[in-house]
């Protein structure tokens, strides 16, 4: 049975004493689905951490804008025009973590000369990510770049650490890795390259949880990469088998 904090243990914890309490907890029925994005309830992400480490407190920073006469904004401004928020968590002694966010719209792109219910949405979303960094929720963020099927976006992974580094020595370019594969190329490194993919399928296959397949996108996304600038074809087959694998674990 696991020892009761004291309240030494929650005013002034180690980061790693954060971190393995926070990521202990299972987040999935406090989240919604919007835009095939996953998020976590603010109001419960700042519960939760204030329930384990009472003394926690946030603070978002204030930029200078000299087209404000006041001279400060809650958002740092780009030259287009758009901007991101910046939240930092404290508690105690020895935690502060910080996180960004540009301030978005539903879809998720960046929005330009934001309005004060824009910017106020994205420092809570926000606070929620930078409590993730201390381990609550981390792992929905872990999948944000896995395609969805009939997705054309890049990613990757890794089911273990033998054969990723296996895959990647077979993915090496043998010359300028932004250099696209010309007619003469020699088969053996196409060869090469159906035999990462025939690799990469086939441990997609083999996770069993999203979390699995999230790593294994995470550990091989440089392989990935690279197999997309020197052979789109065998690029859109592991995209393919992990988009597949994504929706199969979804659906139970």
């Amino acid at each position: 049975m696991a020892a009761k904090k004291t309240q030494a243990d929650t005013e002034n914890p180690t980061m790693k004493e954060v971190w393995d309490t926070l990521s202990a907890i299972n987040v999935n029925e406090h989240t919604e689905s919007k835009m095939n994005l996953t998020y976590l309830s603010w109001a419960w992400a700042w519960k939760i951490l204030k329930d384990n480490y009472p003394n926690a407190t946030y603070a978002f920073t204030s930029h200078r804008d000299n087209e404000y006469e006041q001279g400060n904004i809650d958002y740092m401004r780009y030259p287009d025009d758009s901007g991101s928020v910046f939240c930092t968590i404290y508690i105690g002694k020895h935690v502060k973590e910080s996180m960004w966010l540009p301030v978005m719209d539903n879809r998720n792109n960046a929005i330009k000369d934001p309005n004060a219910r824009q910017i106020s949405d994205a420092k809570m979303r926000c606070l929620v990510k930078c409590i993730s960094m201390l381990g609550l929720g981390l792992y929905i963020y872990a999948g944000e770049d896995l395609p969805d099927e009939n997705s054309n976006a890049s990613s990757s992974s890794n089911a273990s650490s033998s054969d990723s580094s296996t895959a990647s020595e077979k993915a090496k370019p043998k010359g300028d890795p932004k250099q696209e594969k010309k007619a003469g190329e020699s088969s053996e490194e196409v060869d090469e390259e159906d035999k990462v993919t025939l690799v990469l399928t086939e441990f997609v296959k083999d996770t069993e949880t999203t979390e699995d397949l999230f790593k294994f996108f995470r550990d091989n996304r440089e392989v990935i990469d690279t197999i997309e600038v020197r052979n789109p074809e065998e690029h859109a087959k592991i995209m393919k088998a992990f988009a597949s694998k994504k929706k199969e674990l979804a659906a139970g």
